[in-house]
């Protein structure tokens, strides 16, 4: 069972800040982070998980909401220094983000932390968003859904603009890399023009882990050619079952089958309280589309949680789950110091065997 967890977002800070005193004291102190970053590492997770948009939680804003979140590149960047095994992957929208410097970004923050990075690749309903990007012309979502498949396209290509064996360092004869083992895209396409290589070689692990999200037919086609991790909102066995079975035929239609099929990993609501039996709308709309641990208001237990997990995922077939902490950093704690163990005794998680890349920690 594959995992990744998200340590922050920003629908988890829209409601539930008040019943942490801790995320009172420290939303924007980096040592929180720091410190759940390092448990979530030591613990064997494999991927943080950040998920982003540009624009405040309500407009005009509510005193209510606790708008504090950090830009996920920036963070992972500072939180793979003090890590060493888990993946890092930040969301960065081709509505908004250029190609080029996308490919970039990812790139360097998989180099920094020695092939570790991800990438959730998404376009985003215009909505809010717009008005702080106004110099951007307002597009269909014909338009989007286009501009956003060639943009995965063209990311990809960027990051194998460098031969794997390209650099050679040789001072003697001043020759950073082979001739010919860096090229050019040229990408002349609907949306975008660009001619150059990347300005940094190839990833330590080949390339950087794409993760999709959505849940349609035409979006689980898509994703069984590009993606490597599909993040979907299931909230039943039979139409998660149903979802995998989707998942994999059309991968297999594309040639991925095995090891080189994408991942299907789902979110999971965690609680380690249990739920409160009217919680706020924004928290039932999420837990209502998602697998949760037990919806009882009483405290949770990490065997009950874990056997839960396992439950499921042999149900319906599935690779693993992204998991969406209700409360942080309490979640994110009885997450590594009572579920994960027991994940372990359950034989659903590997005991941890040193570092690696996120490709190879997902078995890809």
């Amino acid at each position: 069972m594959y995992l990744g967890v998200l340590p922050s977002s920003p629908w988890q800070h829209q409601r539930i800040w008040p019943e942490s005193p801790e995320f009172c004291a420290r939303a924007m102190d980096p040592s929180l982070y720091e410190e759940l970053a390092r448990d979530c590492d030591a613990a064997g997770l494999d991927f943080l998980f950040l998920p982003d948009k540009h624009v405040a939680n309500a407009s005009p804003p509510d005193p209510s909401i606790a708008d504090s979140w950090f830009e996920p590149i920036t963070l992972l960047s500072y939180l793979a220094a003090v890590t060493s095994r888990i993946g890092l992957v930040p969301t960065m929208s081709t509505t908004w983000y250029e190609p080029f410097p996308l490919a970039r970004q990812i790139l360097s923050l998989d180099h920094l932390s020695h092939g570790r990075a991800g990438w959730n690749a998404v376009s985003s309903h215009p909505g809010l968003e717009q008005s702080n990007f106004a110099h951007r012309p307002a597009t269909s979502r014909e338009q989007m859904k286009t501009r956003h498949a060639e943009a995965v396209a063209l990311v990809k290509h960027l990051w194998e603009s460098w031969a794997a064996d390209a650099v050679v360092a040789d001072p003697e004869h001043r020759r950073w890399f082979r001739p010919g083992a860096v090229r050019p895209v040229d990408h002349h396409g609907e949306h975008f023009d660009v001619s150059g290589a990347l300005t940094l070689q190839r990833s330590p692990q080949g390339r950087p882990v794409v993760v999709m999200a959505g849940a349609s037919d035409s979006f689980l086609r898509t994703a069984a050619n590009d993606a490597d991790v599909v993040f979907t909102a299931l909230n039943d066995i039979d139409t998660a079952r149903t979802t995998a079975d989707t998942l994999r035929a059309f991968a297999a239609e594309a040639g991925r089958t095995g090891a080189n099929a994408p991942r299907l990993m789902p979110g999971f609501f965690l609680s380690s309280c249990g739920f409160p039996e009217f919680g706020s709308s924004s928290e039932q709309q999420v837990r209502g589309l998602h697998f949760h641990s037990p919806a009882s208001s009483d405290p949770a237990s990490g065997a009950h949680v874990a056997a839960d997990m396992v439950r499921i995922a042999d149900k319906a077939g599935l690779d693993g789950f992204i998991l969406m902490p209700r409360a942080i950093p309490e979640d994110i704690r009885f997450l590594c110091d009572e579920v994960l163990p027991e994940l372990v005794a359950l034989g659903a998680r590997p005991r941890l065997s040193g570092t690696s890349t996120l490709r190879a920690n997902l078995g890809l």
